[in-house]
């Protein structure tokens, strides 16, 4: 079952970045770097407006799992109308905050756009966030009582509905306003999918105003989690912010460009953990806290060896990749891309402890790490910024990345008395097995120059790409590194019985 969701969950992740892949240079071209700077810097703006909602809508499906394991399903309709509460909160005071602050943002961002279209464009951004929010609600229920494939069947069609309508602002206008408006409307869409999918799993939603004990219990909770949404919010939206104020707007862009391919390849090689917190909840409700440390051994290894390779095959084949992508790559994209993927490496090596962590409550924990992260992040970036332009903000983002994730699995591992040798072997061997084949390709680069154009740049990457699977495949499935399920040898098999089936039906003479 952890597999499966974990799959749906990527499916719905993938098919999001895909369209926003296709969509990036198709905006650069028909809106400019500075108007994509400008859309980056107000959605980071509208990022920071959801941190009022004090986590409740990023902490739901904590609770809906530990309710729903625990047999109490009046309590999970409690939590669901606590997280609609929230979100309309969140939005009416973001939508004000918006509406007066159009004249402002447009002078400090350089005058790109004019008061009452920077006005549309921040209202869009707030309500894009909050339909985002309220589809996050919806989520959590289905999601909670680990049915995951309706409400990701949900986000792909949001995600098809989104890329259809932006093609088509971007095709009639060419200016960001318009663009913006047609993604609120993809949004109202998409809200009404992530309904259905929830009426698919539970029926009709009942609402049940939440008693005070339990507002308690989940903003206790949720607010210390919230912390941990800080760091990551310092580490990209933010970035963008400090880039806009401090250099140029169009920076900005180039940075959202960069770190866009960093989010995309990270939520996809994040697979492996994706699903793994409702999970780790139930486990540990039904059978206690003593499954942490098989749990923590069983997967880690497991886990790392799906999430490796694909982030360091894109940093080994970035410099071919991104001209694949965008066609010319604006300046330092591809030195900031690889410097954050190698980053998220390391924070992907706490996916299963941090979901550990969360299924048995230890949102303090992680609060506290998570602000430290976000402090580090934050002072460096401040310092640095202004005498090393995008790459004091790089190197802040990496500072604090690494920081966190080291003071993390220090508390993780003596918490719960698990040796250090277990983290270095479980995330030791996927590293240079994923390793392996990366360096011939990074090599290659020392010795021919990046090609010109799209074609030969995604000639070049496939090329690299069935090389780097088939030595790395080969590799991981001899020293039994794979999940079951996608070990090449059971792949195979699973094909031969497919094929025999169909020519073998059952009740066939």
């Amino acid at each position: 079952m952890l597999f499966r969701n974990s799959f749906a969950v990527t499916a719905a992740l993938i098919t999001g970045y895909v369209f926003s892949f296709i969509l990036a240079p198709i905006m650069l071209a028909r809106l400019g770097l500075a108007q994509f700077g400008v859309w980056a810097v107000t959605g980071a703006f509208a990022m920071y407006a959801g941190l009022m909602d004090l986590g409740i809508t990023r902490g739901l499906g904590r609770f809906v799992a530990f309710y729903e394991a625990s047999g109490d399903r009046r309590a999970v309709q409690q939590c669901f109308t606590l997280g609609l509460m929230a979100v309309t909160f969140v939005g009416l005071v973001a939508g004000t905050a918006g509406f007066f602050a159009a004249a402002p943002v447009t002078h400090a961002l350089d005058d790109v756009l004019t008061v009452p279209q920077m006005r549309v464009v921040l209202l869009s951004a707030v309500g894009i966030s909050a339909l985002n929010a309220y589809r996050s609600v919806m989520r959590a229920v289905p999601e909670g009582m680990e049915q995951f494939i309706p409400p990701n069947i949900a986000e792909v069609c949001f995600n098809v509905t989104n890329f259809a309508l932006s093609i088509a602002a971007l095709v009639v206008s060419n200016d960001l306003a318009v663009y913006a408006v047609a993604n609120v409307v993809a949004g109202v869409l998409g809200l009404g999918f992530a309904y259905a999918s929830l009426r698919s799993v539970v029926g009709p939603p009942r609402l049940r105003l939440p008693p005070r004990p339990l507002v308690k219990e989940v903003l206790a909770f949720s607010a210390k989690n919230q912390v941990s949404w800080i760091g990551d919010l310092s580490t990209g939206q933010g970035a963008k912010i400090i880039i806009a104020v401090f250099l140029d707007v169009r920076i900005a862009g180039a940075y959202d460009l960069a770190s866009r391919a960093v989010l995309a390849a990270k939520s996809v090689a994040v697979m492996s953990v994706a699903a793994m917190v409702p999970t780790a909840t139930a486990r540990i409700v039904k059978d206690g806290k003593g499954v942490i440390a098989d749990f923590y051994r069983h997967y880690n290894t497991r886990s790392m060896s799906v999430s490796f390779p694909l982030l360091i095959f894109l940093s080994a084949s970035a410099p071919a990749l991104l001209v694949a992508w965008l066609d010319e790559v604006p300046k330092d994209s591809v030195a900031v891309f690889v410097a954050l993927t190698l980053a998220n490496c390391v924070n992907l090596s706490t996916g299963v402890a941090y979901a550990l962590s969360l299924g048995e409550g230890r949102a303090g924990m992680i609060a506290g790490v998570s602000a430290l992260t976000a402090v580090v992040t934050v002072a460096f970036m401040l310092a640095l910024t202004p005498v090393f332009g995008i790459w004091g903000v790089a190197t802040g983002s990496v500072v604090g990345i690494v920081t966190g994730c080291v003071v993390f699995l220090v508390y993780f591992h003596r918490q719960h008395g698990i040796p250090a040798r277990v983290y270095a072997r479980s995330v030791g061997l996927p590293a240079v097995v994923a390793l392996v084949p990366a360096l011939p390709i990074a090599l290659s680069w020392l010795l021919i120059s990046v090609p010109d154009g799209r074609l030969p740049a995604a000639l070049i990457s496939a090329a690299d790409a069935a090389f780097y699977c088939v030595v790395y495949a080969t590799l991981a499935e001899r020293l039994d590194m794979l999940p079951d399920k996608l070990r090449p040898g059971s792949l195979r098999r699973a094909i031969l019985v497919r094929h025999r089936r169909k020519r073998n039906p059952v009740g066939a003479s």
